[in-house]
């Protein structure tokens, strides 16, 4: 009989130690399981895109819209369509011509880039951003006769309000990646009086530039430095 309750004993401390045994591996195997799940979610985190989307690779220039000063009146008024043309200097022409012919305006992959400024352009938070949509682009690259240059298109809600304002043109590839030759940089020009017009809603020309200063501007994601065109009505 004390035998018989030893064998018992043996077997009742056996079990019990077996099933503490199992018990604690069970948590321990939970415990790596869970710390892998967290360990594979920082890594995902980690190593996935940012929300910020692709780094920033193109931006604008800026013109300032002034009455001039030899004009009475607002020769704003009645204005439904505005007209600006930038011409590429030496980096852009270089990028748009030789380097990246696949960003052009019917390049393989520039329509994108253009139809995401579309919005782009009347949209950034920029102080003194006139209010606009773009209706259009037209990129001009020729070597003979040369012209290189962008036109924009854009209508205006409030032409009440173009008087001291800012549009907005592009875009044009950034310093960092339209790939300069040494010495240059990715600079745009305005060099005639009517590269900056005005319409009505019927297409009349209301105004052009009578006067501009600051003629040249940098691509960039700030308004500043902004070509300055002063506009006076055009008779007839």
């Amino acid at each position: 009989m004390p035998h018989e309750i030893i064998d018992r004993g043996l077997r009742f401390a056996f079990a019990a130690l077996l099933i503490a045994c199992n018990g604690k591996g069970e948590s321990e195997s939970e415990s790596t399981a869970a710390g892998s799940d967290t360990g594979e979610g920082v890594g995902t985190t980690s190593s996935a895109p940012t929300t910020g989307g692709e780094e920033e690779r193109f931006g604008f220039a800026c013109v300032g819209l002034h009455q001039d000063e030899s004009v009475e009146g607002d020769p704003f008024l009645g204005t439904a369509e505005i007209r600006v043309r930038l011409n590429y200097e030496p980096c852009l022409q270089d990028y748009y011509l030789d380097k990246h012919p696949e960003m052009r305006t019917d390049g393989t992959q520039g329509p994108a880039v253009f139809e995401a400024w579309k919005q782009r352009l009347c949209t950034e938070p920029v102080p003194g951003r006139i209010d606009c949509e773009v209706q259009g682009f037209q990129q001009v690259l020729m070597t003979n006769p040369p012209a290189y240059y962008l036109e924009v298109t854009y209508t205006t809600p409030a032409p009440e309000r173009l008087n001291g304002g800012t549009l907005l043109w592009g875009p044009a590839p950034l310093s960092d990646f339209a790939e300069c030759a040494e010495g240059l940089q990715p600079f745009v020009n305005l060099s005639g009086l009517a590269d900056v017009s005005g319409r009505d809603k019927d297409g009349k020309l209301l105004w052009q530039v009578q006067s501009f200063s600051d003629k040249r501007n940098i691509i960039k994601l700030t308004a500043g430095g902004c070509i300055q065109a002063n506009v006076q009505p055009v008779s007839g």
